[in-house]
């Protein structure tokens, strides 16, 4: 496969899920927007307190099946399944259920609607994972279109009569509607694939990578949730809404799906591959290059612009949680990169997850002390120093394991550039607009010359990758 097919392959699999996930993350910052600015901050707060409990345990309860999923191709994926025994299918329905219990005592809506969130959230989980495993992309973006559409108009009908359970509880019928449309779908497809003989020493390789990305996907997921978990528990309402839309505002709504699409696409490519390296490393640093075109001007679009974003886009009543968002952010360069994509192409689960383990024992360490010192953001500065060290293990193990050097595998020149003429360009605008337009405008053309900055760098990029 020539350069150009598999940069067009690597773009056109990542647009598909890139959208197959945007409408439903699009309907979260709508969210986010609107509740912000109307809803009390103690209700506000209830609200997004349920959300992240049923997230963190609904990841737990899912048992790092979906990114398992995508690892695989739909062959292996039913052979798998054909030769697993059922104890260990009810098992894990066992697993499921007790999480989907507990967060049903948890919540804050009835014990049986939070049980039936858990199972939607994890049926769709799952089934997403098979249908981008069988690369039906196009079915996958139109059921998530007409969701993600439901889930806005669904939360706008309630703002003026606000009801959390009564919102849930239409929400999780539209989760069932959706559970049984992707059912037909994959049903449909995966019936017609033929599973021919796989080796045992397979099976076991598969067996390993499962429960190593499993345990990496919930650390993940802790590392991302837990912070807002245990703040839940003991901060009010509106003090945690405040922290809530600092750490989550940082968070990015549409960024995890955007890398998240690049990084299955990468995997999708990667499998064809052989572990020779050479073109696996090539495929990763192109992966890094096209990462950097939005990831940079992103994070100097909100380290300088974050104030009027905040003040335009959430609410005035938030600007507190200016300072936790600037500090989370600046984990944000590292996202220029998915560190464990090789890794996980060469089934070394065993380094993702001691890097995930090193990154949960040092934010562990350090969250008291900078709560301590610094208040509420010391506890993203505690997260964002524990995913650099993490960062720093990847890179040293993968180095090591392939016999490289890091500009191997890491694209640093391409990205010293951006970042050093991006800072300058983004510190010059933001200073110029400050001496002459007001909040909204300011705001207005931070994100135009985002989006400019996106567009020229990506097709310069394009340009030189192609050639």
């Amino acid at each position: 496969m020539n350069k150009q097919s598999v940069y067009s392959s690597l773009v056109k699999n990542a647009g598909y899920i890139f959208f197959s996930k945007l409408f439903p993350a699009l309907g979260a910052v709508v969210v986010l927007v609107v509740y912000s600015r109307y809803l009390p901050s103690t209700v506000y707060g209830t609200y997004q307190d349920l959300w992240v409990k049923l997230l963190l345990i609904g990841t737990v309860a899912y048992a790092g099946l979906p990114i398992s999923i995508i690892t695989f191709s739909p062959v292996a994926i039913l052979f798998f399944w054909n030769h697993i025994s059922n104890r260990l299918r009810w098992a894990l329905l066992g697993w499921c259920l007790f999480w989907a219990i507990l967060f049903g005592y948890l919540s804050t809506v009835s014990i049986f609607l939070g049980i039936l969130l858990i199972l939607m959230y994890v049926a769709n989980a799952i089934q997403e994972a098979l249908l981008m495993s069988a690369q039906k992309m196009k079915t996958l973006v139109w059921i998530n279109f007409l969701y993600g559409s439901y889930f806005i108009l669904l939360h706008l009908f309630f703002l003026s009569t606000f009801n959390l359970e009564s919102l849930m509880r239409w929400l999780a019928l539209g989760m069932l509607i959706r559970s049984a449309w992707l059912s037909m779908v994959i049903f449909q497809y995966y019936k017609a694939v033929e599973v021919p003989k796989i080796h045992d020493e397979d099976w076991h390789k598969a067996w390993r990578l499962w429960l190593n990305l499993g345990l990496y996907d919930l650390l993940q997921t802790m590392m991302r949730y837990a912070d807002k978990f245990v703040l839940g528990l003991f901060l009010s309402t509106s003090v945690f809404a405040i922290y809530f839309n600092g750490s989550q505002a940082a968070d990015i709504p549409f960024l995890p799906y955007f890398l998240g699409a690049i990084s299955t696409s990468v995997l999708l490519q990667l499998s064809s591959v052989d572990k020779g390296h050479r073109k696996a490393l090539d495929i990763m640093r192109n992966m890094g290059i096209v990462l950097a075109d939005v990831v940079f001007p992103l994070f100097f679009f909100l380290l300088f612009f974050r104030e009027e974003l905040f003040s335009v886009v959430l609410s005035p009543k938030y600007l507190s949680s200016v300072p936790v968002f600037t500090v989370a952010i600046f984990s944000l360069p590292l996202r220029a990169y998915n560190y464990t994509t090789l890794l996980q192409h060469l089934h070394r689960g065993d380094l993702i997850n001691r890097g995930a383990l090193i990154d949960l024992s040092v934010t562990l360490c350090l969250v008291y002390p900078c709560y301590h010192v610094w208040g509420l953001p010391g506890v993203p500065f505690s997260f964002v120093l524990a995913t650099y060290v993490q960062v720093g293990f990847y890179v040293y193990h993968i180095q090591r394991i392939l016999h490289t050097s890091i500009t191997a595998f890491l694209p640093l020149k391409n990205w010293i550039k951006k970042m050093f003429v991006m800072a300058i360009l983004f510190f010059s605008v933001h200073y110029i607009s400050l001496t002459t337009l007001h909040s909204i405008s300011i705001l207005i053309v931070g994100l135009v010359l985002f989006m400019f900055t996106v567009i020229v760098s990506f097709f310069y990029d394009r340009r030189k990758l192609l050639r």
